[in-house]
């Protein structure tokens, strides 16, 4: 099993509260999934990508600068 969470989960950011909790919420029950499960030989698994470059970003990112 692959879930999907983000950088923001693990480390948090400004501005982000809701978003931050519950991409570190996704990674939490990875970790607490791979416990459960993994005598069962399943791998459970979380990735964590990080910011992409897109106009939306950058429109975002400098009205804080």
């Amino acid at each position: 099993m692959i879930n999907t969470a983000s950088g923001w989960g693990l480390a948090g950011g400004t501005r982000a509260t809701v978003y931050c909790a519950s991409k570190g919420t996704v990674a939490l029950l990875t970790k607490a999934m791979a416990i459960d499960h993994g005598s069962q030989n399943i791998g459970v698994n979380c990735i964590c990508t990080g910011d992409t470059d897109t106009n939306m970003l950058r429109n975002e990112a400098y009205q804080f600068v």
